[in-house]
């Protein structure tokens, strides 16, 4: 299967979500799936307010895709998406 997984939480952060997201990959993939993960690294980024350390994307149409636009998500066929 094409999973695309879609997070606010991943590297460099460290806790039990992303430790638990990273594991979940590594599984899936093991099992010969194909991950997509959509992460805040992946934007021009701004501080959350009120949650230091957590960072908000910005514009992120670029990479997802929308409208005439193409993008990471719009040119695969998923199999199952995953937000967290």
């Amino acid at each position: 299967m094409k999973i695309a997984l879609v997070t606010d939480a991943w590297l460099p952060q460290v806790n039990g979500v992303v430790t638990t997201l990273l594991e979940l990959v590594r599984d899936l993939e093991s099992r010969q799936h194909q991950v997509l993960v959509i992460h805040p690294g992946q934007f021009k980024t701004k501080p959350c307010p009120g949650y230091s350390g957590i960072d908000l994307a910005q514009q992120p149409r670029e990479l997802l895709g929308s409208g005439d636009s193409s993008g990471a998500i719009q040119d695969q066929t998923l199999s199952g998406l995953f937000r967290h």
